[in-house]
């Protein structure tokens, strides 16, 4: 466990660029994309459900924390090869490839026993010649260090449908075998296109980036903050007008590219103020500029990670605002599981400009288990990621445009009239 001295709180003035001027609205497609929760909540576990590549990603969700945070993931529905039958997918923005499940996938013998991934499951897809056309590309992916936890994929050329829109001879990746630990349902990747694995495998020959097929570049995420399995993705142009706090312009972030590639949505947190009443009824702050320094003030824009991931030392202490206690064995906090007060990220766009506040509610740092215990999802980890992360509950916070094209993001708080109307998470 990692121990913070006291910080005193300081006005950070270091010097950022200022972001280009968004790019103008898409006009050849605009559509909403209502967000839900899956029928069942063991249908995806975790962070492990977007194939990503870092290892952190393979270890989190064997430990119990994952198992409580499908409220903490963004789905929609998906249309695979002309199905009459929805694949819920993971919108995430950390990704940029397009991911289903087949039907004949199995994660171990033993689940194959239970009727894991049984053909014609629910949200799975059945790979057909007429609607799927092979690209003879195989690959597979490890998480981490251990070769048993693993997926195995095809890549085929297919229709997808996804709200309003469709695009055809589009390619996809079918899982169609996983061993371990693993679960995986469906992702739809928001990202830049050099995240791509399906591209690499083609080396370059085509283009897997979904927003890139629609021709559309720039979209805005609204997630509910009383209620985290309803929310609203539109495509093609941004409603935060209708989201935002009334007279507030949406701040715009530039994306920091990394080793010269924009691939994450990644903005410049440097400037950053952490906030809460503890539960002593204290008011607590934490400067996270000077925190940030080991990451480089990075911090990932990401959808499809469950959690709010910090500096070992900050995640530590804000934590112990909230009276958690840090399992060792779990590297994981257990936290009460209501009752805290909602944790509030300040943000400056460049010195001189006022701080934006984004207030995240409490119940949005919580992963409750059945067991009843609950976990926190302020995690630390930064210096392992190379960077901050602004996962899910910061998605209950704040409306966030996303513009591929002008390679920006932009917040802007959530309406208080959003919150749930049985508390006021907006004041103390």
């Amino acid at each position: 466990m990692h121990v913070l001295p006291l910080i005193t709180l300081v006005a950070a003035s270091i010097p950022r660029t200022t972001a280009a001027a968004p790019t103008p609205a898409d006009t050849a497609l605009r559509f909403d994309i209502n967000l839900s929760r899956p029928i069942r909540t063991t249908e995806h576990v975790g962070t492990l459900s977007r194939l990503a590549s870092q290892a952190s990603d393979g270890e989190l969700c064997l430990d119990a924390l994952c198992k409580g945070n499908d409220h903490s993931y963004l789905y929609a529905d998906l249309y695979v090869g002309g199905s009459k039958t929805p694949t819920k997918v993971i919108l995430d923005t950390g990704s940029s490839d397009t991911w289903v499940t087949g039907s004949t996938c199995h994660s171990s013998v033993q689940d194959a026993k239970d009727g894991a991934c049984e053909p014609n499951e629910a949200g799975s897809v059945t790979v057909t010649p007429t609607k799927f056309n092979s690209t003879g590309k195989t690959a597979k992916t490890i998480y981490g260090q251990r070769d048993k936890i693993s997926v195995d994929y095809a890549i085929y050329k297919t229709s997808i449908k996804f709200g309003s829109a469709e695009v055809s001879n589009f390619p996809v990746g079918v899982v169609y075998q996983m061993s371990g630990e693993v679960t995986v349902r469906g992702v739809l990747g928001l990202g830049f296109n050099s995240l791509s694995k399906i591209e690499q495998a083609f080396k370059g020959a085509e283009n897997a980036n979904f927003l890139d097929a629609l021709k559309v570049s720039r979209f805005g995420i609204y997630v509910s903050p009383s209620d985290p399995t309803k929310g609203q993705v539109n495509f093609g142009y941004f409603n935060d007008k209708k989201y935002g706090v009334p007279g507030r312009e949406l701040q715009w972030f530039p994306v920091i590219p990394v080793n010269g590639q924009y691939g994450h949505w990644i903005i410049d947190s440097s400037q950053m103020i952490i906030s809460t009443i503890d539960y002593t009824r204290t008011e607590r702050f934490l400067s996270y500029t000077s925190e940030s320094k080991v990451v480089q003030g990075k911090t990932l824009v990401d959808s499809g990670s469950p959690l709010l991931t910090f500096t070992g030392n900050a995640a530590d202490v804000i934590n112990g605002w909230y009276n958690a206690t840090y399992i060792e064995k779990l590297n994981q906090y257990r936290i009460p599981c209501e009752g805290g007060r909602s944790l509030i990220l300040s943000l400056t766009i460049k010195s001189g400009e006022p701080r934006v506040e984004y207030t995240i509610p409490y119940s949005s740092l919580v992963s409750k288990l059945d067991s009843g215990e609950c976990y926190s999802l302020i995690m630390n980890g930064a210096e392992d990621l190379g960077m901050s992360c602004f996962g899910s509950p910061f998605h209950q916070a704040a409306y966030i445009a996303h513009d591929k094209a002008s390679k920006t993001v932009g917040f802007i708080p959530l309406n208080p009239k959003l919150m749930a109307s049985t508390k006021s998470f907006w004041s103390f």
